[in-house]
């Protein structure tokens, strides 16, 4: 049986919450009516995909293999097309009050400046041209949102197997009590570089991947006493 890590990460900057698995009637024996679409992987694109699906009166059931959001020290930077999508969502003001908003940067190289990047903006613009936010806070954002317009969630639940056929897709999913099946009409991989979906059917993962080192620094600023 699916046993995910329980023990809620550690961050200075960012509470985590641990999802519970929530029974659902297949386990029980209860097949239940096929659904539309499901969606493997709740992160940043599987949620904003649900979200908007649930706008459109989609819906959708979201699998995710963990019982968290996203750990580690992420961040995104998000382009203004990409924000445009986030007011799709309705949280453009919740991404927008935590984040760190620029337009310019520059690359240092022995204390010399090797490289100015500014991205060209205008009055009319409604978005910064990049707007910075870690990946825990955008998922929790968009987890809370999607609960609201009543996303089906299914935290703790790992694609294990699949089935496709003409007009429907069938997943076999393992949870912490036991595996079950679940039918799809539609069936779409949210699930990252390493993606079950895509492995199950002998897919690579197309394009280039470079080396590079990155230094990425969290830190909290105190007034001193």
């Amino acid at each position: 049986m699916h046993q995910p890590d329980l023990a809620a990460h550690r961050a200075s900057y960012f509470e985590y919450e641990t999802y519970p698995f929530i029974r659902p009637p297949e386990l029980d024996g209860n097949a239940g009516e096929r659904r539309p679409v499901a969606i493997v992987g709740a992160g940043p694109i599987g949620l904003v995909l649900a979200i908007l699906l649930a706008r459109q009166g989609v819906r959708a059931v979201l699998i995710e293999a963990e019982a968290q959001v996203s750990s580690g020290s992420r961040a995104l930077a998000l382009a203004r097309r990409t924000m445009e999508i986030v007011e799709q969502c309705g949280v453009a003001e919740r991404f927008l009050d935590g984040a760190l908003l620029w337009k310019d940067g520059y690359s240092f190289y022995k204390g010399r400046v090797v490289h100015h990047l500014d991205i060209p903006t205008s009055e009319d613009d409604k978005f910064s041209p990049m707007t910075n936010l870690a990946q825990c806070i955008i998922e929790k954002i968009l987890v809370d949102r999607a609960l609201e317009l009543g996303v089906e969630l299914r935290f703790q639940t790992k694609l294990v197997g699949m089935d496709p056929r003409e007009d429907h897709v069938g997943l076999t999913l393992d949870t912490p009590e036991g595996e079950y099946r679940l039918e799809a009409d539609w069936l779409v991989a949210c699930d990252g570089a390493r993606s079950s979906v895509r492995r199950m059917q002998g897919l690579r993962f197309e394009g280039q991947s470079y080396e590079s080192r990155f230094v990425i620094v969290d830190f909290n600023i105190h007034s001193g006493g």
